[in-house]
């Protein structure tokens, strides 16, 4: 067996062990956490740039942690936004017609916001490419993608919501177009039926309309932690494991020690040669 066999095989043989074996580095496309910077922490998206009144509050994030911030962005209708620009980062999610974006939020007040919004221009309802609200000023959470409203378009549920408490969300569709919500660890909508995903020019808008006018239409109450989007969709154990409080990185599966030691004797043979 050639030397670039038996890595390929040992790197193989270890993720297959792995608890998240179906998940792989490139699944992650961005990562923020909002620990004291706007930068993207794993995947090729760029950094979000702030809008508004909007800001990167430290200590007050999700785990409770002094370390642990989040996007705040106050009261709303204030058009206090973070948004990335336009790029191929989230062009996986199209080729793969398959997309999750999971997120912590503390909303302070139920009003017509929107939690996130990827802007995609082929999509009808102001590029409505995918977005949440979480909830609208009626209770209502809604999850739209390639536009609005028809049901191979819209997937909603109402009553599961709070204020002034931090709650953990998923959004997702896989390749036969099945769709869902999940709120705190928990299955809480689902349909089939997707239409297929739109292209998307790259613009991530969190906490507020798209490409509205004015710009922040429809601005979000309250904070945002570990906002990610995925090229593909989260099995039920791996949303668990983000629910109870895993930073999304967790899911991410790394070498084992085992792993390391193999490739780098495998190395060391290589060189010897």
């Amino acid at each position: 067996m050639k030397t670039s066999s038996i890595i390929a095989h040992t790197v193989a043989c270890a993720f297959g062990t792995s608890a998240h074996a179906a998940m792989t580095a490139g699944n992650l496309l961005a990562y923020y956490n909002f620990d004291g910077q706007t930068d993207n922490q794993f995947g090729p998206a760029p950094a979000t740039v702030l809008n508004g009144p909007a800001v990167i509050a430290p200590g007050t994030g999700f785990s409770g942690d002094a370390n642990d911030g989040s996007l705040d962005l106050g009261p709303g209708a204030n058009a206090a936004f973070a948004q990335t620009p336009a790029g191929s980062h989230f062009d996986s999610l199209t080729t793969n017609n398959a997309f999750s974006v999971s997120f912590w939020q503390f909303n302070i007040a139920n009003s017509n916001s929107s939690a996130f919004w990827l802007h995609a221009p082929d999509s009808d309802g102001n590029m409505r490419g995918a977005q949440a609200h979480t909830p609208w000023g009626n209770g209502t959470v809604y999850f739209d993608q390639s536009g609005c409203c028809d049901p191979g378009e819209r997937l909603s549920i109402a009553g599961v919501t709070n204020i002034n408490v931090w709650q953990h969300f998923v959004f997702q569709r896989d390749a036969a177009g099945d769709r869902e919500i999940w709120i705190d660890g928990a299955l809480v909508a689902s349909a089939g039926g997707a239409d297929p995903v739109d292209p998307f020019d790259g613009i991530f808008t969190i906490g507020a309309e798209g490409p509205s006018i004015p710009p922040g239409n429809n601005s979000f109450n309250g904070r945002f932690d570990e906002f990610a989007v995925w090229n593909t969709t989260l099995e039920a154990a791996e949303i668990g494991i983000l629910a109870g409080g895993a930073v999304t990185t967790t899911l991410i599966p790394e070498p084992s020690g085992i792993l390391l030691g193999l490739l780098g004797l495998t190395l060391g043979f290589r060189r010897r040669r």
